[in-house]
C-alpha cells in the first residue's frame, strides 16, 4: 500500500478527497471508502475518485473485492492517492455455485463472490446496503432513508430482482439477515444460474451462513 499527496483539496477541511488506483496505475471504481471513526462513507466513481466527510486525525478504510483492504491515517488536508494491491490468492478462493463449490481459477461462468469479513467492513443494519460497491454487476438502491424501513431494491446487471438462496433454501429477501452470520456470498450472473430454473432468469444470490465446527481436544 502506498499513499501520496496530490495537492491541496480545498478550503473545506471537513472533507477529504482522493483517488484509488491499482498497482498498474488504472483507477479502481466502486471501491468502498469508510471513515473508521464515524462510519460515514462513499464509493469511488468510474475514475476512482472519492469524497468523504473526514478530517485530519481520522482513518479511512478502503476495500474492494479482489484487493487487500487498506487503512490510512489522514495527516493533512491534501488530496490522497491510494494504491490498492490485488489479493494474490483470489484465484484459489472457493466459490459457491449452484451445483457445489469450485475454485475461481477454474470458473468459466460469470460468478462473483465476497466473504463475510469483506461484507462487515461497511457498518450498516441492512445486509443489502453493505453489499454496495463490493460485488461487480450487483446494483443496490435504497428507496427510503426512514429508520427501520428496510426499503431496498437490488438487481444484477440492471435486470429484475434476482433469486435469493440462503443455505440452499430460496428466500424472498436478505434485508434482515444478520451480516455477522454470513460466511460468504456468491452472485451468479449468467447461465451458471440455470440450475435454479425460470426464477433465476435475473441471476441468483447465494448466501452461505456460518456453521459450528467440530474440534478435538486431547
Amino acid at each position: 500500500m502506498s499513499v501520496f499527496l496530490l495537492g491541496q483539496s480545498g478550503a473545506n477541511a471537513q472533507t477529504t478527497n482522493g483517488q484509488v488506483i491499482r498497482e498498474d496505475g488504472r483507477p479502481v471504481a466502486n471501491a468502498s471508502v469508510l471513515v473508521k471513526e464515524s462510519n460515514a462513507g462513499n464509493i469511488t466513481d468510474t475514475m476512482g475518485y472519492f469524497s468523504v466527510p473526514a478530517q485530519i486525525g481520522q482513518h479511512l478504510v478502503i476495500s474492494r473485492v479482489g484487493y487487500q483492504t487498506t487503512e490510512i491515517l489522514i495527516q493533512s488536508a491534501d488530496s490522497l492517492l491510494v494504491h490498492l494491491s490485488s489479493t494474490n490468492n483470489s484465484l484459489e478462493d472457493i466459490v459457491v455455485i449452484g451445483y457445489g463449490t469450485q475454485k475461481k481459477a477454474t470458473l468459466t461462468g460469470a460468478v462473483s463472490s465476497i466473504t463475510g469479513k469483506e461484507v462487515v467492513t461497511t457498518k450498516n443494519e441492512n445486509l443489502q446496503n453493505m453489499l454496495t460497491g463490493k460485488v461487480p454487476g450487483l446494483r443496490v438502491v435504497q428507496n427510503s432513508s426512514e429508520p427501520g424501513s428496510f426499503d431496498n431494491a437490488f438487481d444484477i446487471r440492471g435486470l429484475g430482482s434476482p433469486l435469493v438462496v440462503i443455505d440452499g433454501v430460496p428466500r424472498n429477501n436478505i434485508t434482515r439477515i444478520n451480516p455477522a452470520d454470513v460466511e460468504s456470498i456468491s452472485v451468479l450472473k449468467d447461465a451458471s444460474a440455470a440450475i435454479y430454473g425460470v426464477r433465476a432468469a435475473n441471476g441468483v444470490v447465494l448466501i452461505t451462513t456460518k456453521k459450528g465446527k467440530k474440534e478435538r481436544y486431547s
